[in-house]
């Protein structure tokens, strides 16, 4: 009788089973990572488990995950596997979430989608750690973002030049900035945050020029309603699905946007400033006092 290696036996055992779907996970793996030549196993990626965890998280708690707790435990699952330097098959997933039939195939197609669909996305287009599930396997590997990285040793791509932070100025304000070397697909929208953390749309910049003004209001419009109060004004880049929701809501914008914004929207830069509509006098001499810290 031929000899056979010895992980392998003779028979239609059930480990004789699990054997042969682990070796040929491993090879549709190392085929399909002979494709893909920037993509490596978790284990060999040079992350830490701590910033691949951090990903995921970042992942699962994007709107592209919204709603899905299945393919969350389904993702977090499978990089955990790979974490721990093991194949998964069909039958180890549908054990897990006790699943029957072709659950397996149909669930972890969706999460390959989802995260297609995330990377997509101008926030996923930022991450540095990228996750993708190989066709025809249950295998989760990951690169190194080759676009350009979006930490604190990269500067702005946009600029408020004007005001001044923590400036003050009355109801109108007239906001003077820069782009540079923004993502030709992605809009910029000026946005004004109130002190109860209520984001108000001001319009969309142009960006036929690297230059812009534009004026904002802070507030309503009365003199001396919102005397004081501390504003946030915010340069914001958006995909075409955020910038969708914000045309939606221009023409309601006095209601305010909301407390939070689009998923797919990034601050490019920020400044605060105070509304300061009534001069302090001194009446009893009629004259303008300065401002504090002048």
């Amino acid at each position: 009788m031929a000899e056979h290696p010895p992980f392998l036996t003779v028979g239609p055992s059930d480990a004789n089973k699990r054997h042969s779907a682990c070796v040929f996970a491993i090879l549709v793996c190392m085929a399909a990572l002979r494709r893909e030549e920037d993509w490596v196993l978790l284990g060999q990626s040079g992350y830490s488990v701590a910033a691949i965890t951090e990903q995921v998280e970042r992942i699962c708690n994007s709107e592209k995950f919204d709603n899905s707790d299945g393919l969350r435990r389904n993702l977090a699952f499978l990089v955990n596997e790979a974490l721990s330097g093991r194949v998964p098959t069909a039958a180890d997933i549908n054990k897990e979430f006790k699943g029957k039939g072709t659950y397996a195939f149909v669930t972890t197609g969706r999460v390959r989608t989802k995260l297609k669909d995330y990377y997509a996305t101008s926030r996923g287009k930022r991450d540095e750690i990228q996750l993708f599930l190989l066709p025809k396997s249950y295998i989760i590997v990951a690169r190194r973002n080759a676009a350009e990285s979006w930490g604190e040793d990269i500067p702005p791509k946009a600029y408020i030049l004007e005001p001044a932070d923590n400036s003050e100025n009355p109801g109108g304000v007239t906001v003077r900035g820069k782009i540079h070397s923004l993502d030709p697909d992605l809009r910029v929208w000026l946005v004004v945050r109130d002190a109860d953390g209520v984001y108000y749309l001001q319009g969309r910049i142009s960006r036929r020029s690297p230059t812009f003004q534009m004026t904002t209001r802070t507030g309503r419009m009365q003199t001396g309603q919102h005397e004081g109060g501390v504003f946030e004004i915010l340069l914001v880049s958006a995909d075409a699905e955020a910038d969708y929701q914000f045309h939606g809501n221009m023409p309601r914008c006095d209601e305010g946007f909301g407390q939070k914004l689009p998923e797919d929207t990034f601050v490019l830069a920020s400044i605060k400033v105070v509304r300061r509509d009534i001069p302090q006098r001194n009446f009893r001499r009629g004259r303008v006092l300065p401002a504090p810290n002048a």
